[in-house]
């Protein structure tokens, strides 16, 4: 199975995806922590500057001891402030649901496209 952990900026409106399938990296804790701190660097690397993340309540990705400490070390070695919000349960639409959503479409264009190939076989 394959899972995307998708990061908006809100600032940029720039879009990062992190693609993977369960024989690279599991679903645990740590695997999202990691990608949240390889976009952190990789933003604060050229502008040193506090954060703030809106996430949604997901234990596994978001709300969890792990996420928190790893955002905490990042913070403490870059000297910033990195301020995390989790949204109202019931109230979780954010715009990163519109990246989704365009993902989702094209995916279906792609399944039609190979349904159709391969009934014309």
């Amino acid at each position: 199975m394959v899972h995307n952990f998708t990061i908006y900026n809100l600032g940029t409106k720039n879009v990062e995806c992190y693609w993977f399938d369960e024989t690279t990296t599991d679903l645990k804790a740590s695997t999202y922590a990691s990608f949240y701190i390889d976009y952190l660097k990789k933003i604060i690397e050229d502008c040193p500057k506090d954060v703030v993340i809106y996430s949604d309540g997901c234990t596994s990705q978001n709300r969890n001891v792990v996420v928190s400490n790893a955002l905490l070390l990042l913070a403490i070695e870059k000297n910033i402030v990195i301020t995390q919000f989790f949204l109202e349960k019931g109230h979780t639409q954010m715009e990163v649901d519109s990246v989704h959503s365009i993902i989702e479409r094209n995916l279906k264009k792609v399944v039609k496209y190979f349904c159709l190939v391969s009934t014309l076989r």
